[in-house]
């Protein structure tokens, strides 16, 4: 039983870490970097969507607001820590400025957040459901929908759109796509905003997923 326990809850908690790998290798293939502050700015994100909700916005309305801000973080991350590397190419510019970035990130939220626990309101039930006899939380299988639909997105998009194939050229050569007219810059700025979007809404359901482990008396990771 308690084996069948740990299992459900590391596949939640799997996924969420497959999509923070997913978006490391999107990045990585397109720009030649990794953003050693997206753990950080995922977390700023998250606690954007905190702050909303706790101002009364709809639980599921402060999702896409969220995405707006991980649109603007995005671009801000590539405008400053990426694309002067890449525009030099600085072999090491890029990680020392992402990590400047991340410690910036994380200041922020200590400022104005502080550094306490928060906990974050769920809008399914709390109660657990019994799967072959162990609890599963709704917001569990939430989080491993969710990852799911979102990876099978940008698989389909990188597949059947004009644009998801500018992405793959890209990935596959930078310098030649260039010369093919694809405007590589914006390629990675989009890229690095849909890597925040997707890891802020994953990290913000995980989260709200471990505050219901808690009040199911599994405790919560830290």
């Amino acid at each position: 039983m308690i084996l069948l326990q740990l299992i459900y809850s590391g596949i939640a908690l799997g996924m969420i870490y497959a999509v923070i790998a997913f978006g490391y290798q999107l990045t990585f293939a397109t720009s030649g970097t990794l953003n050693f502050g997206q753990g950080d700015a995922l977390m700023l994100g998250a606690l954007v969507g905190l702050t909303l909700v706790s101002l009364g916005v709809n639980y599921w309305l402060m999702i896409p607001l969220v995405c707006l801000f991980g649109l603007f973080q995005g671009s801000f991350v590539e405008r400053i820590g990426v694309r002067p590397a890449i525009k030099i190419k600085s072999e090491f510019g890029w990680i020392m400025s992402t990590i400047a970035l991340g410690i910036i990130f994380k200041n922020i939220a200590e400022n104005v957040w502080g550094r306490d626990d928060l906990r974050f309101p769920s809008p399914l039930p709390e109660a657990p459901l019994k799967v072959f006899g162990a609890n599963v939380l709704p917001m569990e299988l939430l989080v491993v929908g969710g990852a799911l639909v979102m990876m099978l997105a940008v698989e389909f998009f990188n597949r059947k759109t004009i644009f998801g194939k500018a992405v793959v050229a890209t990935s596959n050569d930078r310098d030649a796509a260039a010369l093919m007219g694809i405007n590589t810059g914006l390629v990675i700025t989009l890229l690095l905003c849909v890597v925040v979007i997707d890891g802020s809404v994953c990290r913000r359901v995980d989260r709200t997923a471990d505050a219901d482990r808690r009040d199911d008396g599994r405790g919560a990771r830290p």
